[in-house]
């Protein structure tokens, strides 16, 4: 089976009701490695927080670009003095 592209997550704002109690829900959904993510939140901002974190994680996964660790010094590194 052909795995779904990674990366894509959408928000959206929902009003659900529970035993009679209507109350306003945000969700996130979208794919993460092939695994499909559905997260509720209480509050727009947390659901938005999550789709960002989600959607940088999916940009990562990709291994294009990696933090190396250096030895130069921040005056060398930026072409400083000699």
């Amino acid at each position: 089976m052909k795995r779904k592209p990674s990366g894509r997550f959408t928000l959206t704002g929902r009003t659900l009701k529970s035993h009679g109690i209507e109350y306003q829900a945000f969700e996130v959904e979208g794919r993460l490695h092939g695994r499909r993510i559905r997260r509720q939140f209480k509050s727009r901002d947390e659901a938005i927080g999550e789709k960002n974190a989600l959607e940088v994680e999916a940009a990562n996964a990709g291994g294009e670009v990696r933090a190396r660790l250096t030895r130069l010094s921040p005056t060398s590194a930026t072409g400083g003095e000699k």
